[in-house]
């Protein structure tokens, strides 16, 4: 006999909703024969409904089952328990995707609440034991942090705080080298990690590391328009070259050459091979590509 076989997730059909995240779709069963019964659970949160987030028939603006020749409206909906219940009866074998858009609610918060908000955001019981996993497994695990959760990460491979976020977190403005040694060292031993890269703009990059000096390396970019992108292009090169062999200090000469390009087009942007190599071999030749150590 046929069966369908579901998929169970949330598809967001319009704009995406800041608390989108905390709503998922939990099935009853992923493999169906055709006649039976779809039972999906909308879960938010075990205080639902009460909870500000929670998503209730009222929020719902479109449940659909698609699949590969059809689309066809969930129709029966419900509150059950701590859930939004959706049932829906398979006509028909395939794969099938459940598929909800939910109305936005604004919900008011302090910047306090806010912080706090987003601090469980990253949940982190799930964050330890994953990072507990990649320690034990030797897998490279880099972050781009956020000020609010910084400490969530400790005893990762690297980290790539730019100069405020540093600060911000250790709780020392950076205004001399005294000060930037002071919180790279510092947040170096609070995090437990492998290395920091603190990015400081025009100043180029400063790598922590366990046991080893710091290394300090010039920025790349001649000319600055858009920073837009610029951390998530570092910390993307940076384990490109880490995972083709490169040493953690080569890591960071590559990946701020690729900063250094594409703080120079306006606009998010990405950076070729063919586009790094010419600005690698672009500062080698003028000799920037020398980090110098403290």
């Amino acid at each position: 006999m046929k069966r369908s076989l579901m998929t169970a997730g949330l598809m967001l059909l319009g704009s995406a909703a800041l608390f989108a995240h905390d709503f998922w779709l939990v099935p009853n069963a992923f493999l169906l024969a055709p006649g039976a019964e779809l039972v999906v659970d909308g879960r938010t949160s075990s205080s639902f409904p009460s909870s500000l987030s929670a998503v209730t028939v009222d929020r719902v603006a479109e449940a659909r089952i698609l699949s590969a020749s059809a689309s066809t409206d969930i129709e029966d909906l419900s509150v059950h328990e701590t859930s939004l219940r959706l049932r829906h009866r398979v006509s028909a074998a395939g794969q099938l995707v459940v598929a909800v858009r939910i109305h936005p609610r604004n919900i008011p918060e302090s910047a306090e609440s806010f912080r706090h908000y987003l601090a469980l955001e990253g949940a982190p019981e799930l964050l330890e034991r994953v990072i507990d996993i990649c320690v034990q497994q030797g897998i490279f695990i880099a972050v781009d942090p956020m000020e609010t959760n910084f400490h969530s990460y400790k005893r990762v491979s690297l980290i790539t705080p730019n100069h405020h976020e540093a600060a911000f977190t250790f709780g020392r403005k950076i205004r001399s080298e005294e000060d930037l040694l002071a919180v790279g060292n510092g947040l170096l031993a609070q995090l437990d990690a492998g290395a920091i890269l603190i990015t400081r703009g025009p100043e180029g990059m400063s790598l922590f590391q366990r046991d080893h000096e710091s290394t300090h390396i010039p920025t790349f970019a001649r000319h600055v328009f858009d920073v837009t992108g610029a951390g998530d292009t570092v910390v993307a090169v940076y384990v490109s070259a880490v995972c083709a062999g490169a040493s953690l200090v080569e890591a960071a000469i590559v990946a701020n050459a690729a900063a250094g390009h594409t703080v120079g087009e306006v606009g998010t942007s990405t950076v070729t091979v063919s586009q790094l190599g010419h600005e690698l071999r672009r500062n080698i030749k003028n000799g920037v590509l020398v980090p110098t150590r403290s």
